[in-house]
């Protein structure tokens, strides 16, 4: 069967995991319409090294000169479901009823894993076509539902890497579907009722342009 292979440059930093741990944590937590990973890792010896060279030449580094470019390394996760693009959707009852399976994964993550996801916009909701059993015959239908994706940016609420500090060198997201309080004021701690408002931004942007 298809499964579907994402190659990226992850983040780097103390307390920022890898997205495939985060998908793990929500499987066995059993969070519905997230990706069902099947494996992950990074590649050996393929890691950025221009914010090295940076700091090499500001040697010692300053609070003043804090090394404003990020670190990276390759990575590639696998998962099961291979999505389509929220753009896709056929009329508006499908649209919200995508967006509302997010919002309930979303929920679920927070509730059953103690996992925010970050970064809700368009591009993270995708339309996954289920195949649905009828009665065990070998009958079945397709059901349209939401898949919510790029779990790389989420972070936990409990444990060290829930304290409200920054973990990189700028504020991550997706700048258009930001709360307006998270875009009013930067250093902001994100929270559930930021990212509620950002699937609002999302529902209006795709109701209104598509």
């Amino acid at each position: 069967r298809f499964a579907w292979l994402k190659d990226a440059w992850r983040t780097q930093y103390e307390f920022v995991a890898q997205e495939g741990a985060v998908l793990k944590e929500l499987n066995d937590a059993e969070v519905p319409y997230v990706p069902t990973l099947i494996c992950h890792g990074d590649i050996p010896g393929q890691d950025t090294v221009t914010p090295t060279w940076w700091e090499l030449k500001h040697n010692p580094p300053t609070a003043s000169t804090e090394c404003p470019l990020r670190r990276h390394k390759h990575y590639r996760i696998a998962v099961k479901e291979v999505g389509m693009k929220l753009v896709e959707f056929k009329h508006g009852k499908q649209l919200l009823q995508i967006i509302f399976d997010c919002i309930f994964a979303h929920q679920q993550a927070v509730v059953e894993a103690n996992i925010m996801h970050r970064d809700i916009s368009g591009g993270n909701i995708l339309i996954f076509p289920r195949a649905i059993d009828v009665g065990g015959n070998g009958s079945a239908y397709i059901k349209w539902t939401g898949l919510l994706v790029d779990w790389e940016l989420s972070k936990p609420l409990k444990g060290d890497a829930s304290f409200p500090r920054p973990r990189q060198p700028e504020r991550t997201g997706t700048w258009q579907f930001m709360s307006a309080a998270v875009l009013d004021n930067h250093s902001k701690k994100l929270e559930v009722s930021d990212e509620l408002e950002s699937f609002f931004h999302v529902t209006l942007y795709y109701a209104v342009r598509y």
